[in-house]
């Protein structure tokens, strides 16, 4: 299995469909949820799991992503 992004309500035809492997299952397991847990992350916990991210959580999600690579 894999955590994606996956574009579902493209704003152009560039983006549909659009699919961005993003971690391996193990991978996300082994590394993304500790990281998440650790730094108290709403979002990446999520991933898993899947939902839905509209444009205005970008920012919140973008921040999760730089303090769990730092």
């Amino acid at each position: 299995m894999t955590v994606a992004l996956i574009v579902t309500r493209p704003d152009s035809e560039k983006w549909q469909w659009f699919t961005l492997p993003v971690a391996l299952e193990e991978g996300y397991e082994r590394y993304w949820s500790p990281g998440a847990a650790a730094t108290a992350a709403v979002w990446l916990p999520l991933f898993q799991t899947g939902c839905p991210v509209e444009a205005k959580d970008f920012p919140a999600v973008t921040r999760e992503l730089l303090t769990l690579r730092g």
